[in-house]
């Protein structure tokens, strides 16, 4: 099933784990209390994030690959594109690919690459998209890494410290220039195990 923003195709998509502030504890009883199901995944099926078209979206595409997984593509105005992928059955994985205009982005500049990713959350956040992870407190710890005195490192795991056990961690998996000269960004922000 695809849906976009300005399409109204079917009904909302199972339980969500669109969820904020209080939202984890509305998790764990969801879990607690729903039928089991064939494949015995301790969390919900993923649905849809971004679910309004705030000002910052230029058009926004939602499709569901499978039971486990949704894709969801935004165009950003100013040029930015996310591709969001969220999946998981005992952990939840939103893999986040960034793609926008601006200077070469060499795949030795990790700290350029950090403050991408930053950006690339931040631009996330702006389109009230309903997640399970801090967007803001992810972009805070990324922007910290790409200012501390180490270099950060590809697939490093920094853990974003929300009240949530175990704590979700953040982490830049790759980063470059495209032959299109558009840069890009890959982000992973994992939770579990459930």
């Amino acid at each position: 099933m695809v849906r976009t923003s300005t399409g109204r195709q079917g009904a909302a998509l199972g339980p969500s784990l669109a969820l904020r502030a209080g939202g984890f504890i509305a998790l764990l009883l969801a879990l607690h209390h729903r039928p089991a199901m064939a494949d015995e995944c301790p969390l919900a099926a993923p649905s849809q994030l971004i679910t309004a078209q705030p000002r910052s979206v230029v058009s926004h595409t939602f499709a569901m690959p499978s039971a486990r997984e949704t894709r969801e593509v935004v165009q950003l105005k100013g040029g930015g594109k996310l591709q969001v992928n969220l999946s998981g059955c005992e952990y939840v994985v939103m893999a986040i690919r960034y793609e926008t205009k601006g200077p070469w982005l060499a795949t030795a500049d990790a700290r350029g690459a950090y403050r991408l990713a930053a950006d690339a959350l931040a631009a996330l956040a702006s389109t009230r998209a309903a997640t399970v992870f801090d967007l803001v407190k992810a972009e805070k710890a990324l922007r910290r890494a790409a200012a501390g005195s180490a270099t950060p490192k590809p697939s490093e795991e920094i853990p974003v410290p929300d009240g949530m056990e175990p704590p979700p961690y953040v982490s830049v998996e790759r980063w470059g220039t495209e032959a299109s000269h558009r840069r890009f960004v890959e982000v992973r922000l994992v939770w579990g195990p459930a």
